[in-house]
């Protein structure tokens, strides 16, 4: 937590005394560094309002941040002023407020969810027209089952990576390998209730 720099560090002393979590004294910190390193190393002291100000504006319309981002520097530098430089920045500062759209899930069209459906389906019935074959094979412990889901799991995949755009893959195969698990545990079970 220390820094090259003696003030940053008075500053981080100060919060560990007053009990502020480690998380908040290093995000305070990295706000306050880039304040000062913004306005070329000029000391808080001699700056004010229309440092924070400009600050803030260009964090936002340069930057392009988030509320969240803008409301954290914020709050590091009204904590600056307010016990370190002891000058309480004007509740009436005027700066741009960020107003980024947060970001909406990626949802399946009913088109795309009848698509997979439908691959869903064929791949299937493909895999139970095997079924007495691998059976015939593997017949302990549900053993036929496992390789049903886990070919299943395997053919479902490759064509969810062949079909789908890169965004919708990684929803899809969270989904898939979730999927695998719970008929993994259902063969299990079902196999240990058939002894």
């Amino acid at each position: 937590m220390k820094t090259r720099s003696p003030y940053l560090n008075y500053i981080a002393d100060y919060m560990l005394t007053r009990q502020y979590s480690l998380r908040t004294i290093n995000a305070f910190l990295g706000w306050i560094a880039k304040f000062i390193l913004f306005h070329n190393k000029r000391h808080p002291s001699s700056m004010g309002d229309a440092e924070v100000k400009a600050f803030l504006d260009h964090i936002v319309l340069k930057r392009n941040m988030s509320p969240r981002t803008q409301s954290t520097a914020l709050n590091a530098l009204a904590f600056l002023y307010k016990h370190i430089v002891k000058n309480e920045l004007s509740l009436n500062l005027n700066f741009a407020r960020s107003n980024r759209q947060p970001k909406l899930p990626v949802v399946m069209t009913p088109d795309e969810v009848k698509q997979s459906l439908t691959h869903l389906h064929i791949l299937q019935r493909a895999t139970l027209c095997k079924k007495n074959e691998r059976h015939n094979r593997h017949k302990q412990n549900g053993r036929s089952s496992m390789c049903q889901v886990q070919q299943f799991i395997s053919r479902l995949s490759l064509t969810i990576y062949f079909l789908y755009s890169p965004s919708m893959q990684g929803n899809l195969l969270h989904f898939l390998a979730t999927t695998h698990l719970v008929l993994t545990l259902l063969i299990k079970l079902s196999a240990g209730l058939q002894k």
